[in-house]
């Protein structure tokens, strides 16, 4: 289904830049180079610059973007979109929280010279799918950009033929996708009147009464949940939503497996009540 097309002074205009901000690091099929999935974009041209974020990560907002259409009406995005002048787009990165952006080449991306032949339109599957934008480029070559809850809150910007998807994820270090689920990540929390330096370290007193349990196994395992419990109820919000999206199996090193998966639905059940 298509509908209106969005920030019409972008058609015609010339790629000059692709920034992003929170990339992908790992390579996901179809494509052997990290997917291309993002925290924030932007699609900067020779006069604007289409600046792109997800409604999670960023701005602490969780909501997506309403945009007023020439003929009356708002148009609503599942992601955060603004248009700026391309001299004033350095004003505008730090509005978002990014922490850090840098350009991006990739086969799969628009590259510097390729011109817009219209501008965005959105566009969705069927009839009540989440809205997306179509990029549509002179050279012939058309892109998607959609907002991915179940990829870590991310933006995907691909070519529109493109997806990506996941069979379970695997955690071994904090500075990978989804590094937030790690222990080393999981910092300064309470749980039952004792602080948590890091999940990774347990309070001497946890440590005693895991090795006096009778059930040490289970012991670990209840204590874990607990912890988890109370660091996402205590956590920044955006992580905690990020959690409630997750919809794959998890496998964190030090974590027993399954129990992420069962705080999440904790919270996902909260979340609704």
């Amino acid at each position: 289904m298509r509908g209106p097309f969005l920030f019409p002074a972008l058609a015609g205009q010339t790629v000059v830049a692709f920034r992003v901000c929170e990339p992908w690091a790992a390579a996901l099929p179809p494509t052997e180079d990290p997917a291309p999935l993002f925290g924030a974009i932007v699609l900067g041209c020779n006069r604007h610059a289409l600046l792109c974020h997800s409604p999670v990560r960023h701005l602490g907002n969780p909501q997506g973007s309403k945009i007023g259409l020439h003929g009356g009406g708002t148009a609503e995005l599942p992601f955060r979109a603004s248009l700026c002048e391309a001299e004033d787009l350095e004003y505008w990165l730090p509005l978002t929280g990014g922490a850090h952006w840098s350009h991006c080449a990739s086969p799969v991306l628009p590259t510097p010279g390729e011109a817009l032949a219209e501008a965005p339109q959105m566009v969705r599957d069927g009839d009540s799918g989440p809205w997306q934008l179509e990029f549509r480029f002179r050279t012939g070559r058309c892109f998607r950009l959609q907002y991915r809850p179940d990829m870590d809150a991310s933006l995907q910007f691909a070519p529109v033929e493109v997806g990506y998807s996941l069979n379970r994820v695997e955690i071994m270090g904090p500075e990978e996708d989804f590094g937030w689920l790690h222990p080393l990540r999981l910092r300064k929390f309470v749980v039952d009147g004792v602080l948590w330096e890091s999940a990774k370290v347990w309070p001497i007193q946890v440590l005693r009464a895991n090795r006096e349990s009778a059930d040490p196994q289970g012991f670990f395992r209840h204590t874990w949940r607990n912890a988890l419990r109370a660091y996402f109820k205590q956590c920044p919000p955006s992580y905690r939503r990020r959690l409630i999206e997750l919809r794959y199996p998890v496998q964190v090193q030090g974590i027993p497996a399954g129990v992420i998966e069962e705080v999440a639905e904790e919270l996902r059940q909260e979340s609704r009540n």
